[in-house]
């Protein structure tokens, strides 16, 4: 076994460089795998949501979150105890994923981001401080800001994630907003896909907009769109096929009449990808619109990927064209200068066509001086800079691996000499335009909580802090006490995170492919073949678990579950024969997916596949047994088991499918021989994960879902939405965190956020909201002492149930009733939860005793 020791000052650059190979050095390596992994994450959740069919149906999404917002209006309106807030916990200074930049052309201190999750987020003091304006948006996936240049209060957001495409992440249109994001409202194409670029023609009023569609279908609303009502009635001027999007859009400043526009073909499923094709041409208006032609004179004839326009603001007819090759690296750089009659392969000295990373379908971004035309930008992994046109380049950031500037760049803005904007997959920076890689030349300028959480955990040596894995960031820990000063602990993509109990010098490092890290700080050691054992058929979000009956014990789930007894020395055997999964699929997402061990039996495991199977496994004998039967053939994304009831397990699923309203959650009180829906009146969305609260009766359980959390307290019949300011935004993971009395939440929008389980006392209603007067409940005296009666006039109460603040049931009344004196001897004073069940109906309110 390879162990390396170290001192932790050295662990420390380890991890500010993220992470070393297994067999290569650090910087090999990485560059490697981030290369390779880049289209991983959209696989991953399109495979949860499709499985067991190649795509999944982007009608089912929508109509599950308009379910959920109609479930969160009524709920609303019963004023129930969920309404509290979250609490942001942090990071705001670690970067999510940005995709477009907006600078007030009147105010260049208020700046526009938009994300490609988390929505817009606005700063009116240069970036010191950040605020969301669009959380009202059924999707946070933003693709372009742009502001009316006669009406600067007015701004249009394109919806829709333009780089990755993921169709739960294909927008809603294009929104706009008189008032400089205060509100906002429709402005046409929705259901169209990804709007990927809008322009204004400010001279006719006219705004453009340039439509890539749904690329998990063929689609044949993709196209170039013209709306002369600024965005009241949208007319389709222009489209190649079904298959084929726009993806760029540019207006040429010296003649409104003329617009070019690329196209970009672009497939993805869950079983197939492709980003290049015959379709990927420029095409030319002069005359609005009205007739189109392709320019072809010195570009290339074959098949190509994604295509960046930038034309000149200076000189009359000049324009560039950034074009990637179906190997997904740079094919060239194309300079016109008579509004694409003719073009010029520019020589590109010293830029090297990998700049893209291999995958320059996430790119294709080139950007010009509007006051010095020679001067031309080219986005990718790293960034670099002509200022000759295109025939020399040098290196504009610092190289992607020392993080000074995060890798992967996906817009850059002009907002005055010498002063750019730029959005990366790591947030925002602000550069004083020079062209070189020095990093003082660089100031990252975001506070902004966007970062997309995998997999979190609780510090159980700290109170209220936390840890968690974060798609291109890393793996991180803080808490709201310092929301700017979370800590990167390791790199890559980050997922489970696990601290030892008893140690804290010991904890575990999960990254992308299931690749395990083992760390103790006392000791020096860094074990990176911590995995050592483990079959490499593995999930990209590979299911890993400490045993809570024994901390050296630790357990993963590939295509079988595999144990090490050793802690942090690692090296995993096999727990059972044969694989878990179905075998059917090479895809990495059909392997482990869910892993749960027994809250009661240190034997007892349960283990999910990505392919819809479930099982129970002896982890003494190796023993497995299907217990798949009764539950839906979907994505298995997560298993929980009960505190107090051995027999218990949970299981939930993921998909979105012909409409079909299948259960998403399931329960067993027999080990999985048997399963009942759970689902109640929860609106139809793919869920996440799953939490049990302990010394509730197992009445009380919380859900992740693709649009937030929700909470049942009667064991599925109903269920509640969490919280009054969490937008409609997937949930990865939840956990409890007992100490603190808190439900803690890893977002894949809106990075880590916890919820005061306290707010619970707050009246809970289920069924009518007219309970109180038509039944005429009283309950009395409310502080009360030595007992409290509890009064219905016309319905039996059926049961009453007292808790405490952490849901153990402390005093329980049976038997039918319409009035009731319950004895409250011998409970403490405090603070607690009354539970009633009236005819079917559940009642929870607070009761003080004195």
């Amino acid at each position: 076994m390879k162990i390396i020791r170290i001192s932790f000052l050295l662990l420390i650059l380890f991890s500010a460089f993220f992470f070393i190979g297994k067999d290569k050095g650090l910087q090999n390596e990485e560059e490697k795998n981030i290369f390779e992994r880049k289209a991983a994450p959209s696989d991953y959740w399109e495979a949860r949501w499709a499985y067991p069919s190649d795509e999944a149906q982007a009608d089912n999404y929508i109509l599950s979150t308009k379910l959920a917002e109609q479930a969160l209006a009524k709920q609303k309106l019963t004023k129930s105890g969920l309404s509290s807030n979250w609490r942001m916990e942090g990071p705001t200074n670690i970067g999510g994923r940005a995709n477009c930049l907006l600078v007030d052309k009147q105010d260049t201190n208020t700046i526009y981001a938009g994300m490609a999750t988390g929505g817009i987020f606005k700063t009116t003091d240069g970036g010191q401080n950040w605020f969301p304006i669009a959380d009202n948006f059924a999707y946070l996936s933003i693709s372009q800001i742009i502001q009316d240049p006669l009406y600067p209060d007015t701004i249009y957001a394109a919806t829709g994630d333009r780089n990755f495409g993921s169709w739960g992440r294909i927008g809603d249109g294009v929104k706009v907003s008189y008032d400089a994001g205060a509100t906002w409202q429709s402005s046409g194409l929705n259901g169209v896909g990804i709007v990927s670029r809008l322009i204004i023609d400010s001279t006719n009023r006219i705004l453009w907009a340039a439509v890539l569609g749904n690329p998990r279908i063929s689609s044949s609303q993709r196209g170039v769109y013209r709306s002369n009502d600024m965005g009241v009635t949208w007319t389709r001027v222009h489209n190649v096929n079904n298959s084929a999007g726009a993806i760029d859009l540019a207006l040429d400043p010296f003649n409104p009449q003329r617009l070019y526009v690329s196209y970009f073909n672009r497939r993805r499923t869950s079983t197939f990808n492709s980003s290049y094709g015959n379709d990927g041409r420029i095409w030319q208006t002069n005359d609005g619109g009205a007739s189109w032609n392709m320019l072809t004179n010195g570009l290339p004839n074959y098949s190509v990927s994604r295509i960046g326009l930038a034309v000149s603001q200076q000189t009359p007819g000049k324009l560039y064209a950034t074009i990637v090759d179906s190997s997904y690296n740079h094919e060239g750089l194309y300079l016109s200068l008579d509004s694409g009659a003719s073009w010029t392969k520019q020589p590109t000295v010293n830029l090297p066509r990998t700049y893209t990373g291999g995958f320059g379908w996430y790119f294709g971004q080139v950007r010009v001086n509007p006051i010095n035309d020679n001067e031309v930008w080219l986005l990718g992994v790293d960034m670099f800079t002509s200022s000759n046109s295109g025939v020399t380049f040098s290196q504009s950031v610092p190289r992607w691996n020392t993080y000074e500037v995060h890798a992967d760049k996906h817009d850059l803005v002009f907002y005055g000499p010498n002063k750019v904007l730029l959005a990366t997959d790591g947030g925002l920076y602000k550069g004083n335009g020079q062209i070189n890689n020095n990093p003082s030349n660089w100031r990252d300028i975001d506070l902004i909580p966007n970062n997309q959480f995998y997999r979190i955990a609780i510090n159980p040596h700290r109170n209220e802090v936390y840890a968690g894995g974060v798609q291109d960031n890393g793996t991180n820990t803080g808490s709201y006490r310092q929301i700017a000063n979370w800590q990167r602990i390791f790199g890559g993509d980050g997922f489970q995170f696990i601290y030892d109990p008893v140690d804290s010098n010991v904890f575990y490092c999960e990254t992308q492919f299931g690749n395990l890290y083992a760390f103790d700080t006392v000791n020096n050691v860094f074990n990176y073949n911590f995995d050592n054992g483990v079959s490499t058929d593995r999930n990209w979000d590979m299911p890993f678990i400490m045993s809570r009956f024994n901390r050296n014990k630790l357990y993963c789930l590939s295509d079988q579950i595999h144990l090490t007894t050793n802690g942090p020395q690692g090296g995993f055997n096999p727990v059972h024969t044969g694989i878990l999964n179905r075998g059917l699929s090479s895809l990495s997402n059909s392997y482990g997916s869910a892993l749960c061990e027994s809250k009661m039996d240190s034997t007892l495991l349960y283990a999910g596949t990505g392919d819809g199977k479930v099982w129970r496994v002896n982890a003494l004998t190796g023993a497995k047994t299907d217990i798949s039967s009764g539950l839906p053939n979907r994505y298995v994304t997560a298993l929980s088991t009960s505190s107090a009831n051995s027999n218990m397990v949970i299981a939930t699923h993921s998909g979105y499918l012909d409409f079909q309203n299948t259960p998403h959650i399931h329960l067993s009180t027999n080990q999985g021989a048997n399963w009942s829906s759970i689902e109640g009146d929860l609106p139809p969305f793919a869920l996440n994960d799953v939490e049990i609260l302990e010394n509730s009766g197992d009445s009380v359980i919380f859900v992740a879902s693709d649009v937030g959390v929700y909470v049942t307290f009667n064991q599925g019949t109903n269920w509640y939405r969490v919280g009054n300011n969490m937008p409609m935004i997937p949930v990865s993971d939840i956990e409890i965190d007992y100490p603190a009395n808190r439900l803690v939440a890893g977002t894949f929008a809106r990075s880590m956020q916890s919820f005061d389980l306290d707010s619970l006392i707050d009246p809970i209603i289920t069924g009518s909201r007219e309970l109180y007067v038509k039944n005429q409940l009283r309950i009395y005296p409310n502080p009360a002492n030595e007992y409290v009666k509890i009064y219905s006039e016309n319905l039996d109460v059926s049961r009453i149930i007292i808790r405490s603040m952490n849901g153990k049931v402390v005093r329980e009344v049976l038997g039918n009733a319409r009035s009731r004196k319950v004895d409250l001897s011998g409970l403490n004073s405090g603070i607690y939860l009354l539970e009633l069940n009236i005819d079917g109906m559940v009642k929870v309110e607070k009761l003080i005793i004195e």
